[in-house]
């Protein structure tokens, strides 16, 4: 079940930075999805190259602000040297990556396990 509101869990697992995001990204909620991204890359401390997953499992809805806001956090994270994957997106985020012909650039892995297995180390 999706939740009403938008939510962001930022966590930490085996040396990669997780997002997980809840809710519809639309709008102001892209919009805050976007700060919270740049928060989370903007934490990690100069001298390491973060590794960022960030897991779509409870996203309803995603816009072109959200698109946007995941490809120039991609874009800070790989200019510092890092990588950046998503994880669990749903069919309509999936089709809409594929549309935007993204999907080499943000790879979806099905499980989040597996794409922190990807990153980690």
């Amino acid at each position: 079940m999706v939740p009403d509101t938008t939510e962001f869990l930022v966590r930490e697992d085996d040396g990669v930075i997780i997002v997980d995001v809840s809710g519809k990204i639309i709008g102001e909620q892209a919009a805050r999805f976007k700060r919270s991204l740049d928060r989370t890359i903007d934490g990690v401390p100069s001298d390491l190259a973060p590794a960022l997953v960030v897991c779509l499992k409870r996203v309803a809805f995603l816009d072109s602000e959200g698109l946007g806001a995941i490809v120039r956090a991609r874009q800070a994270v790989v200019q510092r040297g890092g990588r950046f994957v998503l994880a669990e997106a749903g069919e309509n985020i999936r089709r809409l990556l594929t549309v935007a012909k993204l999907t080499e650039i943000l790879p979806n892995y099905e499980r989040e396990a597996d794409a922190v297995a990807a990153l980690a180390g």
